[in-house]
């Protein structure tokens, strides 16, 4: 295969990405979707392990969705501590695990939401012009999350709604039954 159709399948592969029924489902899905096409560029050589960790409140990398899970706990521990000074768009080996651990920082509209964890095969050195797709990567990849985010959000504020509603309605009969009979 060319590097013409590489660069043209990498580019038609981040577009699907960024379209949002691509990423319509749940998180684990998404990363299967996506470990299944980046298995089709060969010039990447990735292992079939994903992992995505977001920032919760506390500042904390957590976990919300793994493919082949990979990540060992010392790992996390030092994206934990590396990742928050790690504030560019530009993805990078985790420090101390050799070429074995890429971190996608996730990021939008410069807030910070997480990592996706890639996992290259032992020994493989990425060609230079990977590196300009995985930030593209990294950028769609953001989006698809954050919509999913705020899907998440509104399914929440739905079912809150829902409650409330039903709240309101039980009170409001409660309080008809204790009407005053003289004045109506």
């Amino acid at each position: 295969m060319g590097k013409q159709q590489e660069v043209l399948d990498s580019h038609q592969f981040l577009l699907e990405l960024s379209i949002p029924s691509f990423a319509a489902s749940d998180l684990e899905n998404l990363l299967q979707r996506l470990l299944d096409r980046l298995d089709e560029m060969p010039w990447l050589r990735l292992r079939s392990s994903a992992e995505i960790l977001l920032w919760n409140l506390r500042k904390e990398l957590v976990p919300v969705a793994a493919v082949g899970s990979f990540l060992s706990t010392s790992a996390q521990a030092d994206l934990q501590t590396q990742g928050v000074d790690h504030r560019s768009a530009e993805p990078f080996f985790l420090a101390g695990h050799g070429n074995r651990i890429l971190a996608l920082p996730l990021a939008l509209e410069g807030r910070s939401l997480g990592f996706a964890i890639l996992a290259p095969d032992h020994g493989h050195k990425l060609p230079a012009a990977a590196q300009t797709f995985l930030k593209s990567l990294a950028w769609v990849l953001s989006g698809a999350i954050y919509r999913h985010l705020l899907d998440e959000g509104l399914k929440v504020r739905e079912v809150e709604l829902e409650s409330a509603h039903v709240e309101t309605i039980s009170r409001l009969g409660a309080a008809s039954e204790y009407r005053d009979h003289e004045t109506g």
